[in-house]
């Protein structure tokens, strides 16, 4: 974890990527019954929440988002569109290669969804930010300098 992040952020991220993955789950389901394909769902809502939850830049809650959304993505599409020769969990997934582009398209991309948005970015407060801080003295030397600098460069 990086330095100076509060201890719940990675527990934070992974509970809130949990979340969005069982919505996700649930909605592609929903989704499917109205005759739509939307394998990107479960895994951008996984980075959603992660990133949401933890917020804080992490690879690592990235990393667990996205090999999350891959493992959700083909349990989602077995659980909605198993193989009709075998609807088993464990002959779907001897059979991967079976599996249209389009479906490895969508769940490779909905990983790639969960990665982006759990990798989340540094939150700064405007309370943190230092905001230089000049006299009024060391401006006008400087606006006299720079005046300076157009009289030389018009003389010439």
């Amino acid at each position: 974890m990086e330095a100076n992040h509060p201890w719940w952020s990675i527990p934070a991220g992974v509970i809130g990527g949990a979340i969005g993955g069982v919505a996700g789950f649930f909605i592609v389901g929903w989704l499917m019954k109205q005759g739509l394909y939307a394998m990107l769902i479960p895994g951008g809502l996984i980075g959603m929440g992660a990133g949401f939850s933890s917020r804080i830049r992490s690879h690592f809650i990235a990393l667990l988002a996205g090999v999350g959304a891959l493992v959700l993505g083909f349990y989602t599409e077995w659980h909605y569109r198993p193989f009709l020769s075998n609807q088993s969990l464990d002959y779907f997934f001897k059979n991967l290669g079976k599996l249209s582009n389009m479906t490895w398209l969508m769940i490779i991309g909905g990983a790639a969804l969960a990665y982006w948005f759990a990798i989340g970015s540094e939150r700064v407060r405007s309370s943190q930010v230092k905001l230089p801080t000049v006299s009024d003295e060391e401006v006008d030397a400087y606006v006299a300098e720079k005046a300076g600098d157009d009289d030389k460069l018009a003389g010439s």
